[in-house]
């Protein structure tokens, strides 16, 4: 009888060869230590990489709304902003915060000037933005509303209507959110009001020096200029003022001479 078969010792394997359920084993351990390997390492690039807004580029599942606001918030979604903030580096996560709070409202969410916008009844009231240093929601009657906590701000001193609410990161809209709420309904009480912000008329624009002269010595330019609507007129006079040195004003002048002969405005 074979040594094995009476509890003796198996043959051992010729010298150079191992058996082969050692290899295969030998290979599995291999494979789960390259695999183990590769989920560290995207761990840890997942930890130090600056992560896109698509993971939270939803309204869905955020914490923050009522089991009611977040499946409005759900129903309103528009698919064209769903893009926006797929595509959305720096501010990702703060616009999908900001989006999920204002479709909360029962706005219609809608896609103008390239960003988020919301409308009520087809006029519009808000619409999300981001820059360098902030990102903000933009009310179109911004003036026109109350301003209890103090958040409201006007961009520029040239700036009639519209008001921001400005944003440094995640944790400030998470402290600002219990507000926004209410500053979103006043914005849509405003708009149901019917209320117009009272805007300066185009005569009520200081006109620079260089452009009222230019006018002076060419009677088309100055016809082709009072054709113009009166917010192409306030853009040009706007744009000529903000120049700080007249050398400036009078080259942003001539280089714009042709688009309002044309009739055209200054972003036509």
């Amino acid at each position: 009888m074979a040594p094995d078969a009476i509890g003796g010792a198996a043959p051992c394997a010729p010298v150079g060869k191992l058996p082969r359920i050692v290899v295969a084993a030998s290979a599995e351990r291999s494979r789960e230590a390259a695999s183990t390997v590769r989920r560290s390492r995207a761990e840890s690039e997942g930890a130090t990489r600056p992560r896109r807004a698509g993971a939270e580029s939803g309204v869905y599942s955020l914490g923050f709304l009522s089991l009611g606001e977040e499946t409005m918030a759900k129903r309103g979604a528009n698919p064209k902003v769903d893009a926006i903030l797929a595509r959305q580096e720096r501010w990702g996560r703060e616009f999908a915060r900001l989006r999920a709070i204002v479709l909360a409202c029962g706005l219609t969410e809608e896609v103008k000037w390239g960003q988020p916008c919301y409308a009520y009844d087809g006029r519009n009231i808000v619409l999300i933005h981001g820059f360098r240093d902030y990102c903000a929601l933009l009310f179109f009657k911004g003036a026109l509303m109350k301003d209890p906590d103090g958040l409201l701000i006007q961009q520029t001193e040239n700036v009639q209507a519209g008001r921001q609410i400005r944003f440094e990161g995640l944790g400030d809209v998470a402290a600002k959110a219990a507000a926004l709420k209410a500053y979103v309904e006043e914005a849509i009480a405003v708009e149901k009001a019917g209320l117009q912000v009272a805007k300066k008329t185009t005569a009520e624009f200081a006109m620079p020096d260089e452009f009222r002269k230019r006018l002076a010595a060419d009677k088309a330019l100055k016809s082709a200029f009072v054709a113009l609507t009166p917010g192409r007129q306030r853009a040009y006079l706007l744009h000529f003022g903000d120049a700080k040195q007249s050398k400036t004003r009078e080259a942003r002048i001539e280089k714009h001479e042709l688009r309002i002969l044309a009739g055209k405005g200054l972003d036509d």
